[in-house]
């Protein structure tokens, strides 16, 4: 595991007045030693567990979460990126 993601259960957000709150913890002993790219990767992986309501709950890998999905979303970061650099 290099990193997972972590969400505020819906008994807490309702006991502390808080909204859906989410944390994407590292591994530092391993996600430390990759690449820019696949750092970028792994955040992209875990913020795809968020679901699009930011409801607190978790999006399962199955149906959802897949390499190619992954690399699609980097691909547009990088492009969304390079644009903004050249203005």
């Amino acid at each position: 595991m290099i990193a997972r993601i972590h969400g505020l259960g819906k008994i807490w957000q309702e006991a502390l007045r808080k909204p859906p709150t989410y944390v994407i913890e590292v591994i530092s002993e391993r996600y430390d030693k990759l690449s820019e790219k696949d750092k970028e990767k792994t955040l992209i992986h875990e913020l795809l567990h968020i679901p699009k309501g930011f409801s607190g709950g978790f999006r399962p890998h199955r149906g959802y979460i897949s390499k190619e999905r992954i690399e699609k979303l980097h691909r547009l970061l990088l492009k969304r990126r390079s644009l903004k650099s050249e203005e």
